[in-house]
């Protein structure tokens, strides 16, 4: 079949994309923005590194972001436009598991929050605006059955003209009593594969200056819905204050961790630089409880008091 140009369309992996700058990476991916030729637009590829490329149970999580993501259809939620395999390696490595996706031009949460130049009071209201439209996607793909486990300021980009979009599913988890949802129906579909993700109980995930203590503790059957009303508190706590929950000042792993687990945070008011309304730092403190029972139960219960306080001032 030909293309519209009467030519034959880029059919190999290395006529289709030209790699560009690694715009972002973690410790087993990376990112890099990628021309695709065919559709002539700048995009976002995400692959492995080529030590973790052939390892099933990196490989699995990779492909777990990637069909979540596609599944989770929300404007604050980054869609992926294409999932591959480099087979014979002549783009990134033999059999590299990738995927495209937009490529996002704006800030970081952390970014915008931190500019000193910017006015307190504007400041709080961009961003309790961004953390709105994030709750909306947090409160879907809780609706779809998938909890993300890393919501911090570092995974909320702001586009040029307002977008809030909520980043890097690599962590979400599917509980696995859902894994066997069929494609179509509310729950989102995972692919069974020989990859097996192995995260040793006890072993904590998501990022600990806003880790819940279940997740700290690396209690991973207890992390549910609950554990990312924690992120967003610890966000909204971010917002707040421009300091994450868990602070440590000698920045030691084994120090926020403690931190995380004995979750006893300072009030926004007495950590800030800047005046807190009272209702925020409530709502902040509430979402971020110790006792998962003890926090807010839903996402929309956050945004409820949000949209209460922007409603009344107070």
């Amino acid at each position: 079949m030909s293309s519209p140009t009467g030519k034959a369309p880029f059919e190999k992996l290395q006529e289709r994309f030209t790699l560009g700058d690694e715009i972002g990476a973690g410790g087993v991916s990376v990112v890099r923005q990628a021309l695709d030729r065919n559709l002539k637009r700048t995009v976002a590829l995400k692959t492995l590194r080529p030590r973790y490329a052939d390892d099933p149970g990196v490989r699995k999580r990779l492909l777990d972001e990637a069909q979540i993501a596609a599944q989770l259809e929300h404007p604050s939620i980054v869609p992926v436009y294409e999932l591959g395999i480099d087979v014979e390696g002549a783009l990134l490595c033999p059999n590299a598991l990738f995927f495209t996706m937009p490529l996002v031009r704006g800030k970081t949460l952390t970014h915008i929050i931190r500019d000193e130049h910017a006015d307190p009071k504007e400041l709080l209201f961009e961003g309790l605006q961004v953390f709105m439209k994030v709750c909306e996607a947090v409160s879907l793909a809780h609706d779809r059955g998938v909890i993300h486990r890393d919501i911090k300021p570092d995974n909320i980009m702001v586009g040029q003209f307002g977008e809030a979009y909520l980043m890097d599913w690599g962590l979400a988890k599917i509980p696995h009593h859902l894994k066997q949802s069929q494609p179509g129906k509310s729950r989102v579909f995972v692919s069974e594969s020989p990859g097996k993700i192995m995260t040793q109980n006890g072993m904590p995930i998501g990022t600990l200056a806003y880790a819940s203590p279940e997740q700290a503790l690396g209690h991973h059957m207890a992390t549910d819905e609950r554990s990312d009303i924690f992120g967003l508190g610890a966000t909204l706590y971010f917002l707040l204050t421009a300091t994450p929950p868990h602070h440590s000042l000698s920045g030691t792993l084994n120090h926020l961790q403690d931190l995380a687990i004995t979750c006893d945070i300072e009030p926004p008011e007495k950590r800030a630089q800047r005046t807190v309304p009272p209702r925020l730092s409530e709502i902040a403190l509430k979402c971020m409880e110790k006792n998962p029972s003890s926090r807010f139960q839903t996402v929309g219960e956050v945004k409820s008091g949000i949209e209460s306080f922007l409603q009344s001032g107070v």
